[in-house]
């Protein structure tokens, strides 16, 4: 059986000096966009779950 790799990274590593620009004026916007109540809040319908070990026989070139 062959493995397919699952995913390909499309970009480098973030610069030490990366930067990211908030608009503070959104963030009410945010919070009345957000569904907190609705089924996305119930972990027993919805569930993120992540692998972060590294997966075997990937290499890096």
């Amino acid at each position: 059986m062959t493995k397919l790799p699952v995913a390909v990274a499309q970009a480098g590593p973030i610069p030490l000096d990366f930067v990211a620009g908030i608009d503070l004026a959104k963030i009410g916007e945010a919070l009345i966009s957000r569904d907190t109540d609705g089924h996305h809040a119930r972990p027993d319908v919805f569930a993120l779950r992540m692998d972060m070990r590294p997966p075997d026989g990937v290499t890096r070139s």
